[in-house]
């Protein structure tokens, strides 16, 4: 059975709400994993391992995901942080999402170093032209 990664989204830790308060949850919208496990795929988020509650003696990179797995999907969400192709925001107040950029740009990178395919769904194929037309891969 084929096995697919899917890039998390990040909800940060928020003091105001109601409940994990001081936790950063991560997360993969259903709808992406049902549409593939309709055609008999086996779909598993994959984590960031970074992050404050990283533990030191964890060996786990994302290149390890890369090479258990036969491809991946990174999702959509908000749009690529300005910052991430060397620009900026044009609304100041938008503080874009660099965590997450920063982990999905390496992901790709480990997918594509070993030569799985990667599907971009609306953020992430922002992401992927980003990675592509940038430093990332040059």
């Amino acid at each position: 059975m084929i096995k697919i990664g899917i890039s998390a989204s990040f909800f940060h830790e928020d003091p105001k709400r109601a409940i994990f308060k001081g936790m950063t949850l991560q997360y993969i919208e259903q709808n992406v994993a049902h549409w593939l496990m309709q055609r008999d795929v086996l779909s598993f988020m994959i984590p960031s391992p970074d992050g404050r509650t990283r533990r030191e003696d964890s060996r786990i990179t994302l290149d390890a995901y890369a090479q258990e797995l036969d491809g991946l999907v990174l999702m959509g969400g908000s749009d690529v942080w300005p910052g991430s192709y060397g620009e900026e925001p044009l609304r100041p107040e938008w503080a874009g999402a660099p965590v997450r950029d920063a982990y999905e740009m390496e992901l790709l990178h480990e997918f594509m170093e070993a030569k799985k395919p990667v599907l971009g769904i609306c953020r992430g194929m922002q992401l992927i032209n980003v990675a592509l037309g940038g430093s990332l891969f040059q």
